[in-house]
């Protein structure tokens, strides 16, 4: 069962997974290789990697896009397709339903922003790719930006799942969550971001998995 039902969320997420994949592309080639088509936004091959090129902003873009997206995919487009009643109803309990959908979001999150500061980190640490020094010290700033992403991804599950309307107050658990994520990438304690974010994500998920078991679907 719980494998079906992974597997569902996995096959439902992939249109999202294939447009994120082709942004950390276009993202990785343009900073690696200076490839442009959007003109020189992202331009950063001349640029010291991870230092002075932005990345831990690109990673924080993004990331934070793909969790809000995928969050909101995973409990507003359920409930548009009417498949709630269905899915509840088979021998699962909804707390562990919904933290198995959290636990997919989140892995997906993690593992693709993941993956582009590893190959973007492998690319800097290659001999003549370009020409200063590189320590993986350096990505710190750009983990630090992939650490709060949970939050975004947390808040927007609790705005999807909370039955409130879309010009009233559905969003704002996304919005604090956005300011928050922001505030914790920014101050320069790498520690204050990893704590804080496993904090506010924990609480926006026992939010989200109170609503979620206590509404009437």
């Amino acid at each position: 069962m719980f494998r079906t039902l992974v597997l569902k969320e996995l096959r439902e997420s992939l249109p999202i997974v294939a447009i994120a994949t082709l942004a950390i592309g276009y993202v990785l080639a343009s900073i690696s290789w200076g490839f442009k088509l959007f003109g020189s936004f992202l331009h950063g091959a001349d640029q010291v990697p991870f230092v002075a090129d932005g990345f831990a902003y690109k990673i924080a873009w993004i990331g934070g896009v793909l969790a809000a997206v995928l969050a909101l995919k995973q409990t507003q487009w359920e409930e548009m397709k009417g498949t709630y009643r269905y899915l509840l109803y088979r021998p699962v309990d909804r707390r562990q339903f919904f933290l198995l959908k959290i636990a997919v979001g989140l892995s997906i999150v993690a593992i693709m922003m993941a993956a582009m500061i590893v190959a973007y980190g492998v690319w800097a640490s290659m001999p003549g790719r370009h020409a200063s020094p590189f320590f993986w010290s350096m990505t710190i700033p750009s983990w630090q930006g992939w650490s709060v992403l949970p939050v975004i991804y947390a808040a927007a599950f609790l705005s999807g799942i909370r039955p409130a309307r879309w010009f009233g107050s559905k969003l704002l658990p996304l919005a604090g969550g956005a300011v928050a994520a922001f505030f914790l990438m920014v101050q320069p304690w790498p520690w204050i971001a990893w704590v804080g974010s496993g904090l506010l994500t924990a609480l926006y998920v026992s939010c989200g998995i109170d609503v979620a078991r206590s509404r009437d679907y």
